[in-house]
């Protein structure tokens, strides 16, 4: 096979930004399993090829959790930057390839399995010092590997092989236990991964802006989901102008889903970090005094515990301690922010 095989997704890397190119495969080469991710194949991957990503994952796994190379440390500062718990980091899927050829060796050493199902994975030149995480279908099964640089400035997700044809978010495996209680629904693979190590659940990334989710995975969300679809923009800075767009998609489907949005700017930090500040309950709490009805019932969603229900009004909170984006240590006397984060405010009723 030839190197670069990874799927770069600028899109998911920059929530908000503008549209990421078409999705096309990159090219493969010609051994018979290359071949065996393509957009239309709904059976997955060969067995030996998913026995190589799982070894590949458990072996990165392990990197990260033991803190024993300058890539696992840069990989703890890098995650606890976006707003990760490291208290967590045990049971979350995410690791740190330190060397694509070290990673190699060892298989081949532990004689672990065929020479050209790890390669499936590791042949590619940008697998050096990257975070590394499986992409699971709703039974749990493997469907591709996601990865991406520890290093800020290089904010691309690569993607192995295209997954969202068979699996409609990041953290499908998580919904089958979901009941009618709220689902939160963010952009970012990451910023789902800080809401795990939070303990705030269930949460799932559509992996690309919200406004390029095609209405099939909207639809396929709403198959698994019966209660509210709560919307996490990335940040303060996201236009109003993309939920709309997302509002056109989705009331096209016969039966939509009930959608709830944050309002960019009631958020006080970017995402990740409002979630390492609020951690939950009071961060589901600060959601549910502050997000407006997109699409569908109106009603106030009450989220405490980790556990949603519908209630007649909404009851004010005082969240503690804000941070501020401009520095972590710096705090903010609720009393004191602007206008247009209080709940109730009207700067985005005209969803209802």
């Amino acid at each position: 096979m030839t190197p670069r095989q990874m799927r770069p997704h600028p899109g998911e890397g920059k929530g908000g930004s503008p549209p990421a190119p078409s999705h096309q495969v990159s090219p493969v080469g010609s051994s018979p399993d290359a071949q065996a991710c393509s957009p239309g194949d709904r059976d997955g991957l060969p067995p030996g090829v998913v026995a190589a990503a799982e070894w590949l994952f458990s072996f990165c796994h392990e990197a990260l959790v033991q803190q024993q190379s300058p890539e696992a440390l840069a990989a703890r500062a890098f995650l606890q930057m976006h707003g990760l718990a490291w208290s967590g980091i045990a049971d979350l899927p995410i690791g740190v390839l330190e060397n694509a050829e070290k990673a190699r060796a060892v298989y081949l050493d532990r004689q672990i399995g065929r020479i050209e199902d790890i390669d499936y994975w590791l042949h590619d030149d940008r697998l050096n010092r990257v975070l590394i995480g499986p992409i699971r279908d709703a039974d749990g099964k493997l469907v591709t590997l996601w990865a991406r640089a520890i290093d800020p400035t290089q904010r691309t997700l690569l993607y192995r092989c295209p997954w969202q044809e068979r699996v409609a978010v990041y953290g499908a495996e998580c919904l089958a236990t979901v009941d009618s209680g709220p689902v939160y629904v963010v952009e970012r693979i990451l910023d789902a991964l800080v809401f795990r190590s939070h303990k705030i659940q269930p949460a799932v990334a559509f992996g690309r802006r919200f406004d390029q989710v095609p209405a099939e995975s909207w639809a396929a969300l709403r198959e698994v989901v019966s209660g509210p679809i709560v919307l996490l923009p990335v940040g303060s800075h996201i236009a109003v102008t993309l939920f709309r767009r997302v509002r056109l998609q989705v009331e096209r489907l016969i039966d939509p889903p009930e959608i709830w949005v944050l309002p960019p700017k009631r958020m006080f930090a970017p995402l990740g970090r409002m979630a390492a500040v609020l951690k939950s309950p009071e961060f589901q709490e600060f959601i549910r005094d502050r997000v407006v009805p997109l699409l569908g019932r109106k009603r106030t969603i009450q989220l405490t515990q980790g556990v949603g229900s519908v209630r007649p009004q909404s009851v004010p909170t005082r969240p503690g301690g804000y941070l501020d984006t401009r520095g972590e240590e710096t705090e903010i006397n609720p009393k004191e922010q602007r206008a247009d984060v209080r709940p109730g405010s009207l700067d985005w009723l005209a969803f209802d």
